[in-house]
């Protein structure tokens, strides 16, 4: 169907996408102008449509995974004020807000 006129490419780029953003295969379906019936046989077809499902699902995991790691490493860059090492060895931080908590 699509291989064979040309749109396999445009098609799988807009698979991508719409997996990306969490479109779901109805949605897909809709805009494509066929049924989940015909979708489902076109990626045991052709599985690259299945595999550009699945890729883009896990970068999207990946993204936001990274993105929360960035948040929880930037709030706390902001939240720790200083780590003083102390006589003893042991280690004080002192926190905005008067906080403060040894290790």
């Amino acid at each position: 169907m699509w291989a064979e006129n040309g749109d396999l490419d445009r098609i799988l780029d807009f698979i991508r996408d719409c997996s990306r953003k969490l479109v779901t295969q109805g949605e897909m379906c809709e805009h494509l102008g066929i049924t989940e019936t015909t979708f489902s046989k076109l990626k045991k077809k052709h599985p690259e449509l299945q595999e550009a499902i699945d890729k883009s699902k896990l970068d999207l995991k990946k993204d936001l995974a990274d993105a929360m790691y960035k948040l929880a490493m930037f709030t706390w860059n902001i939240i720790v004020k200083t780590a003083v090492v102390n006589l003893d060895k042991t280690i004080t931080f002192k926190f905005y807000g008067g906080f403060e908590a040894t290790v």
